[in-house]
């Protein structure tokens, strides 16, 4: 290890087959390893996408460095393209990535937007946070359909659709579309405490959001609802 710590303190990167010997040993510990992805990584190692696909059991934290380090303005849409052909951690973390470097294009965007539908939820929860930091989508109806079809399931009360309610809502705020008022308006009494202050702090960014939120405060069926509409038109937007 203290090895692999001067290599990379040194960036000896004429050194990247012996690092690939031993990435093959069946001595080469874990922390090594890991380690070992990282110089790669760093050195711009010309096979790395190979090593993703077939490396298995890494730690979230160092998948984001390692991608982090990796996917760059110029190259990142060869790994949108390669997306479904990585683990699943792998793809979990590159989402993080592309959100946290707020990657743009029309490719990434339609990975984005077809992730929306996935079965698995967590993609889908990834997903919808990374649009909504990049403030587009193409179609409020890419986001209404979903809402639509998942209100219908009974557990969608459940807490399990927690987190994936507070990204809609959160999505429908960053992209101020009129489309969305009135569902923001039904998620304002949701039975979670989270999501309606969520819904009310969305509904708060549009032109006329403090009118809604008035109208809510005064005339709602739900007291939940009056109540963090009424918060919500006391508070500073910059509350978190």
């Amino acid at each position: 290890m203290n090895t692999l710590y001067f290599i990379d303190l040194l960036k000896i990167d004429r050194m990247q087959d012996d690092l690939l010997k031993l990435l093959e040993s069946k001595k080469c510990s874990s922390e090594e390893r890991y380690q070992i992805y990282l110089l790669l990584a760093d050195f711009g190692y010309i096979h790395l996408q190979d090593l993703f696909k077939e490396s298995k059991g890494l730690p979230p934290f160092l998948l984001n460095e390692m991608i982090s380090l990796v996917i760059t303005t110029d190259n990142f849409e060869s790994y949108v393209d390669i997306f479904y052909d990585l683990p699943y951690e792998w793809q979990l973390s590159m989402l993080d990535v592309f959100r946290d470097k707020n990657f743009r294009s029309l490719k990434l965007q339609e990975l984005l937007e077809s992730l929306l539908n996935a079965t698995d939820q967590e993609k889908r929860v990834r997903a919808t946070k990374t649009i909504a930091s990049l403030g587009y989508i193409s179609s409020p109806d890419v986001i209404t359909q979903i809402i639509d079809e998942q209100s219908q399931m009974e557990e969608w009360q459940s807490p399990q659709y927690t987190g994936e309610k507070l990204m809609y809502v959160r999505l429908m705020g960053n992209i101020k579309t009129e489309r969305f008022l009135q569902y923001l308006e039904l998620f304002i009494s949701d039975r979670s405490y989270v999501i309606r202050s969520e819904a009310a702090k969305s509904i708060r960014k549009y032109k006329n959001g403090r009118d809604i939120l008035h109208s809510i405060n005064t005339r709602h069926p739900d007291s939940y609802a009056r109540n963090i509409a009424k918060e919500w038109l006391e508070r500073s937007m910059d509350y978190e």
